[in-house]
C-alpha cells in the first residue's frame, strides 16, 4: 500500500483540531483526508511553527527512511509563510528538533499584547505556548540572534521568497530524481503574488518549478480566512480541511 508523506507546518500537523496532541499529528487535516480519499497510508512530518527550510528537510528524511524499508510513498507538501527561516545553532535551542530551530518575526517579539492581538479568538493554551516560546527564545540567545537577523537580512520580501522557492525547487528535483509522485500546496498566495518584481536570480527560482504539480489556490490559509470558516485562535478548525481536501480531491486523482 502507498503512504502518503505529508510535510508542512502546523496546518499539517493539525494545531487546534479536536484530535491533536503535542505529541501526536490529527487524523483530520486536509492531508490526512486526502489519504483516506486514496486508500493510503498516511505519515505526517509536519510540526507547528515550521519554516520551509524545516519542512524540505523532515520531509526528504522520511521519504528516505520509507524508501528504505521498499515501501510504496507519494508526498504532499503545504508550504508555509516564507518569513520563516531555519538554522541549526551551536546550542541547545530546547527545541523539538534541536539544535536546528525556525526563527520569525515572533521569535525576538518581547511585547505579549502582540500575541493577543494576532489571536482570532482567545484561547488560554494556545496564549502559554506562544508565552513559553517567547521566554525560550529569550533565555537560549535565540531573541538576540533573531532580532539581528531580520533587522540585516531576514526582514526582506525578496529574501523571504528567494529562500522558500529554493527550497520548493530543492525538494521537488529530489522527488523526481526519486521517481516520487508529488503535489504542492501552500499556506498564502504570497509566494506566488509578491510585490517585490522577480530579478533574474529569482526569475530562474520562479521558472524552475513544475506548475503541474502545485495545487493553485488562494493558499488554505487565505481560503479559509476569505470564507469565513470556524477558526481557533490562529488555525481553520475541522470544516476548512474537510472542504479543502474535497477540493484537492479531483486534482489528486487526475495526477497520482
Amino acid at each position: 500500500m502507498t503512504i502518503l508523506i505529508s510535510g508542512g507546518d502546523s496546518f499539517t500537523y493539525g494545531n487546534e483540531l479536536a484530535d491533536c496532541t503535542p505529541k501526536h499529528f490529527s487524523l483530520t487535516t486536509w492531508s490526512a483526508l486526502v489519504a483516506e480519499y486514496m486508500n493510503w497510508s498516511y505519515d505526517c512530518t509536519a510540526w507547528g511553527g515550521h519554516g520551509n527550510s524545516a519542512i524540505a528537510r523532515r520531509t526528504m528524511t522520511a521519504v528516505a527512511k520509507h524508501l528504505e524499508k521498499g515501501n510504496d510513498v507519494a508526498v504532499a507538501v503545504m508550504w508555509s509563510f516564507p518569513s520563516r527561516y531555519e538554522f541549526r545553532f551551536r546550542y541547545d535551542t530546547q527545541e523539538r528538533d534541536a539544535p536546528w530551530y525556525t526563527i520569525t518575526p515572533w521569535t525576538h517579539e518581547r511585547d505579549q499584547s502582540v500575541i493577543l492581538d494576532a489571536l482570532s479568538h482567545f484561547k488560554e493554551t494556545v496564549f502559554n505556548h506562544y508565552k513559553r516560546n517567547q521566554l525560550t527564545a529569550q533565555t537560549t540567545g535565540l531573541a538576540d540572534f533573531s532580532e539581528h537577523f531580520f533587522k540585516d537580512v531576514g526582514d526582506s520580501e525578496y529574501y523571504e521568497l528567494y529562500t522558500t522557492i529554493k527550497e520548493m525547487v530543492f525538494l521537488q528535483d529530489w522527488l523526481k530524481q526519486k521517481r516520487i509522485p508529488y503535489m504542492y500546496t501552500y499556506v498564502d498566495d504570497f509566494i506566488f503574488a509578491p510585490n517585490t518584481k522577480p530579478d533574474s536570480y529569482l526569475q530562474t527560482l520562479y521558472d524552475s518549478l513544475d506548475y503541474s504539480r502545485i495545487y493553485s489556490s488562494p493558499g488554505f490559509y487565505k481560503w479559509a480566512m476569505d470564507n469565513h470558516y470556524p477558526m481557533g485562535a490562529t488555525h481553520p478548525l475541522e470544516l476548512a480541511h474537510e472542504d479543502f481536501a474535497r477540493l484537492l480531491k479531483p486534482w489528486i486523482l487526475q495526477n497520482f
